[in-house]
C-alpha cells in the first residue's frame, strides 16, 4: 500500500480522485497561503466553545454564521481559483492517470469544496492531531511576554 496516496470517492456518481500527499516542503510552502484564508474563521469556531451543552451548541449557531462570513470575506479579498488549483495541485482522476481538472470533473461547487476539504486533511491532519501547532503556540507564548518585558 502507497501511503503517499489517498482515493477519495466524491458526488452522487460516486468518481474516484486521487490525492498524492505533499511533501514536507511542499506543504509548508503552501501553509501561509492557506492559512491566511482559514486561520480566521476556523479560530472564531475553536473560540465558541461554553461549559455546557446547550451553550456550545447556542455559541455554535451563532458562530458558524459570522464565520463562514469570515471565509467569504477572506475567498473575496484574493481570487479563490489559484487558492484551489494550489490544493488540488496533486490530484489525479482516472486511475490516477489525469490531472483534475475542475470544469470538466465536477457537477457542482459542493463537489469541489468536499475534495478541497479531504485534501487539506489529507495533507494538515498531522499538525492538528499530534498537537505540533499548540506545542508552537506554547513555546512562542512565553517567549513573546519575554521579549516585550
Amino acid at each position: 500500500m502507497n501511503y503517499n496516496k489517498k482515493d477519495f470517492v466524491i458526488g452522487e456518481k460516486k468518481r474516484v480522485f486521487q490525492s498524492v500527499k505533499w511533501t514536507v516542503f511542499q506543504a509548508a510552502a503552501n501553509l501561509p497561503k492557506i492559512g491566511k484564508v482559514f486561520a480566521l474563521p476556523v479560530s472564531f469556531l475553536f473560540s465558541a466553545g461554553g461549559s455546557t451543552e446547550d451553550q456550545v451548541s447556542s455559541n455554535l449557531s451563532e458562530a458558524i454564521p459570522k464565520a463562514l462570513y469570515m471565509l467569504f470575506e477572506q475567498l473575496e479579498e484574493q481570487n479563490p481559483i489559484p487558492l484551489f488549483e494550489m490544493i488540488l495541485q496533486s490530484v489525479y482522476t482516472e486511475n490516477g492517470t489525469r490531472k483534475v481538472d475542475v470544469e470538466k470533473d465536477f457537477e457542482d461547487i459542493g463537489e469541489l469544496v468536499e475534495l478541497v476539504g479531504l485534501v487539506l486533511e489529507q495533507q494538515y491532519s498531522s499538525l492538528l492531531k499530534g498537537g505540533a501547532l499548540q506545542r508552537l503556540f506554547g513555546v512562542m507564548a512565553p517567549l513573546s511576554q519575554t521579549q516585550s518585558a
